[in-house]
C-alpha cells in the first residue's frame, strides 16, 4: 500500500511530466524575466516612433500595419480619424492619418523638441515626450457667433505624449495635455 505523501510525490512528479511546452505557453504566470532599465534604449524607440510618425502617411496600409504590429505599440489618443473605426483599425489609421490636418499634409516633418523620464518602478517606465510640427488649420468664416473669424494658415503647434515602456519596449501612448497646464 502507497501511503500518502508518497502518493502526493508521485503525482506532482508525474503532473509535471505531464505538463508540455504548450501548456506553459498558455500559463497565466509571467515567464519573462524582468530587463534592467535602459532610458536609451527606450528614448531611442520614442524617436523611432516620431520618424515612423513622419512618413506614415506616405505608405500603404500593409507597410503601416506591419510596422505597427512588429512593435505591438496601442495609441490612445481622440483624433478624428477619415473612418470611425477603433481597435486595432484606430491603431494603424491613426499612424497614416496623424500629420494630415484640415486636409493637408504638414509642410515639414515633426521633430521632438523634449524627452523627459516621468517615472520608473522595477521594470516599468513612463516618459514624456513633446512633437513640434507645423500644422494646417482651414479657413473658419463663422468664429464664434461672427466673432474671431479667420482664414486658413499654418501654424507651429506643441504636442505632448505619454509612452509607457515594458522591459525597455514601448507598448503604448497617449496624449498628454496637461504638460503645459
Amino acid at each position: 500500500m502507497i501511503g500518502r505523501r508518497a502518493f502526493l510525490g508521485v503525482s506532482v512528479i508525474g503532473a509535471s511530466l505531464a505538463a508540455s511546452s504548450t501548456t506553459e505557453a498558455c500559463s497565466i504566470v509571467a515567464t519573462q524575466k524582468a530587463k534592467a532599465f535602459q532610458a536609451s534604449i527606450c528614448e531611442q524607440q520614442i524617436y523611432d516612433l516620431v520618424a515612423f510618425l513622419n512618413k506614415a502617411s506616405t505608405l500603404s496600409r500593409g507597410e503601416v500595419e506591419k510596422w505597427v504590429d512588429d512593435r505591438d505599440v496601442s495609441v490612445y489618443y481622440e483624433y478624428p480619424l477619415s473612418q470611425n473605426v477603433g481597435g486595432v483599425l484606430y491603431n494603424y489609421l491613426f499612424f497614416q492619418e496623424y500629420r494630415i490636418s484640415g486636409g493637408k499634409p504638414d509642410p515639414k516633418p515633426m521633430q521632438i523638441s523634449d524627452v523627459n523620464l516621468i517615472r520608473k518602478v522595477k521594470n516599468q517606465a513612463a516618459f514624456q515626450f513633446t512633437l513640434d510640427r507645423t500644422q494646417f488649420f482651414p479657413a473658419d468664416d463663422e468664429g464664434c457667433n461672427g466673432l474671431f473669424t479667420h482664414g486658413e494658415y499654418f501654424a507651429e503647434t506643441k504636442t505632448a505624449f505619454i509612452a509607457k515602456f515594458l522591459n525597455n519596449k514601448l507598448t503604448d501612448f497617449r496624449d498628454f495635455p496637461e504638460w503645459f497646464v
